[in-house]
């Protein structure tokens, strides 16, 4: 517990800036020489600090809601001007003023923070709505985000083919890696792809528009790697996929993909869980210039994206 609260407070010493930059002042931080550990973990200075340390391991994967927002930070506000309001957080008061005024949609971690630790104790408002409000998925919550959209892409896919006429079934056996891990999410068995044993290997990747990641890079080009040494290793796969809900990135890879050419059919999936549908498919151009059967989106398909 010592480490922890620590860290916290280290971290916070070095993260912790108004939004026009400055840093706080020294003397508004707890000395860790001069206090024992149940003052600095009871102290404000403390709550406020794992408040940032908890939104900076956090995840913004959602929609920004900015009418809940502005009704928060309002409520936050409570009976204060708004210039007492900022003051207490230490703050412009332009910083405030652009978030009530829809000017702002995504704050900062460490204004976030302040927020909630300065709001009226009146108000119910806590760090949760306001996580909420701007789409931010706590740390604890990630693996069950990833769960939830992996079954969303399982199921959309899944409809799109029955809707279409194809048979869908899932093996009992998943394919494994050398390390015994899964490869990819999820695979299905249809009649929609006439070759490989209908044999289909999806994977899910959930970007969105708040991910800091480039498309090229990373794990991304790790599987675009795997996904060709799938083939290769002799494995009988009639198609596989990456399914992304990112429209920029997904443009963006398949520009990559365009310039390729290859035996196998490999391809990238836009999908939009919000609409729960399948908003475009590209195949990386086949080298042996085979049409490749367009299952989810019809050749051609351009996809209208929100």
């Amino acid at each position: 517990m010592t480490s922890n609260v620590a860290c916290g407070i280290i971290l916070m010493k070095a993260t912790m800036r108004n939004n026009d930059n400055k840093k706080w002042e020294d003397d508004k931080m707890p000395d860790l020489g001069e206090k024992k550990i149940s003052e600095i973990m009871n102290s404000p200075e403390t709550k406020l600090g794992e408040y940032v340390v908890r939104l900076q391991l956090a995840t913004r994967a959602g929609e920004v809601d900015q009418d809940k927002l502005i009704s928060l930070v309002l409520a936050a506000k409570g009976s204060r001007s708004m210039r007492k309001f900022a003051d207490d957080m230490g703050v412009n008061v332009s910083s405030i003023s652009r978030i009530v005024n829809g000017k702002v949609t995504e704050i900062s971690d460490t204004l976030l923070a302040k927020i909630a630790f300065h709001a009226d104790p009146a108000s119910g408002v806590t760090l949760e709505q306001l996580m909420e409000a701007q789409g931010i998925v706590d740390q604890k919550d990630q693996k069950n985000l990833a769960r939830r959209y992996e079954e969303d892409c399982r199921r959309i896919v899944a409809d799109e083919l029955l809707k279409r006429g194809y048979s869908v079934t899932y093996p009992q056996i998943g394919l494994r890696t050398f390390a015994g891990s899964n490869a990819y999410d999820f695979e299905i068995i249809t009649d929609a792809i006439p070759h490989g044993g209908g044999r289909w290997l999806i994977e899910t990747k959930m970007m969105t528009e708040y991910s800091r990641y480039p498309v090229g890079s990373g794990r991304t080009g790790l599987w675009l790697d795997s996904a060709m040494a799938m083939y290769y290793r002799g494995e009988h796969v009639a198609r596989i996929s990456l399914i992304i809900d990112h429209k920029v990135m997904y443009e963006q890879l398949k520009d990559r993909l365009s310039r390729l050419s290859i035996a196998d059919e490999i391809s990238i999936i836009l999908i939009s869980t919000k609409q729960g549908k399948i908003l475009d498919e590209y195949v990386v151009p086949l080298s042996d210039g085979r049409t490749p059967v367009y299952a989810l989106t019809g050749a051609g398909y351009a996809g209208t994206n929100e």
